[in-house]
């Protein structure tokens, strides 16, 4: 078995996988198969990105590498850089951040008495249409953010600024709808009636819960020259590769929803899972307010959950960014 797969199944220490390392992954994975010209010109735009100054500065062993590694650099920081705004503050994070254009929470019930009570007035966007006219750039979901970074590079009238800002939200939320918690949220007609936002109000021991277990499957690595071998050892898997290569001719996003969404109900919410959570249901009263409500207990989740969840992040992870390079050709790189 290829090295790096051996060591995440059986890594069990807290890592960071779609919020710094896996986003690059992604990244790196889409830059290797663009075209020098498509690569050249979308540096062009990313270099007018309206942030570039302030929040693309290279470590200095980039600085110091050659034009190749600095232009790898760049394209894989974009990728992050819609994270890094989650982190502004005031204005420039009223400015920046857009929080909703990393997920959808389509729903999954607990049981088919949940589904009844709830389906009929779910207080989420499940849009899946975009239309510039109706939405802008408000309160999208993934989906609609997708569609809005591909409208805006290709569109002929756009700048190069607002192109370089719509590329770095493609290269993230591509990745981002990958993730199975991405997609998903457990609905429950007491505690989660508002859904438990991909998996963030179920503790897991060990970690902070359980979208945080699913954001944390890869090895964190630093350097640029890290993520690179990473990359190769990714790419190196014939299965991996084999399943992303096939499923690189599928663009539609409500087909990658699609898939998500099966993976978190087979994968993610596990039986523990559910059980964990149907148990609380029955002492759980929606009337009362905090503390006077029991804590949902933390679920300890099993080496044999940690190995498959991580086989499913590396499929994810080289499937979304063939896909990436693919939908990057389509709007002309």
């Amino acid at each position: 078995m290829n090295l790096i797969l051996t060591f995440f199944l059986l890594s069990s220490s807290p890592i960071w996988a779609w919020n710094d390392t896996g986003h690059r992954l992604v990244a790196l994975v889409a830059w290797d198969r663009l075209s020098v010209s498509g690569q050249e010109r979308i540096l062009t735009h990313l270099r007018a990105h309206p942030r570039f100054a302030e929040d693309f500065r290279m470590p200095d062993e980039v600085a110091r590498a050659d034009e190749s590694s600095r232009a790898r650099w760049i394209f894989a920081h974009a990728a992050v850089w819609p994270d890094i705004v989650k982190g502004f503050e005031g204005e420039l994070r009223q400015t920046w951040n857009n929080s909703s254009w990393h997920y959808i929470n389509l729903p999954y019930y607990l049981t088919d008495a949940d589904r009844k009570e709830l389906d009929p007035d779910l207080p989420m966007n499940l849009e899946r249409a975009w239309d510039p006219n109706v939405h802008g750039a408000g309160r999208l979901n993934v989906i609609q953010s997708i569609a809005r970074s591909r409208h805006v590079l290709t569109e002929g009238d756009t700048s190069s600024s607002d192109r370089g800002l719509a590329i770095s939200w493609l290269l993230h939320t591509v990745g981002d709808l990958h993730q199975p918690l991405h997609s998903t949220a457990l609905f429950t007609s007491r505690r989660f009636r508002r859904g438990d936002a991909g998996g963030n109000g179920i503790m897991i021991v060990g970690a902070e819960d359980l979208h945080a277990v699913w954001d944390d499957l890869i090895p964190d690595v630093g350097t640029l020259a890290e993520h690179d071998a990473l990359v190769d050892r990714l790419t190196s898997d014939e299965g991996v590769t084999r399943h992303a290569t096939t499923g690189a001719t599928m663009l539609n996003t409500e087909d990658w929803l699609s898939e998500s969404h099966d993976l978190a109900i087979e994968v993610a919410y596990n039986d523990l899972v559910l059980d964990t959570v149907a148990a609380n249901e029955a002492v759980y009263d929606p009337s009362k307010s905090w503390p006077d409500q029991p804590y949902l207990p933390e679920v300890q989740l099993s080496d044999r959950y940690l190995a498959r969840a991580r086989r499913v992040a590396v499929r994810r992870i080289v499937l979304a960014g063939h896909r990436l390079a693919a939908v990057l050709k389509e709007c002309g790189f």
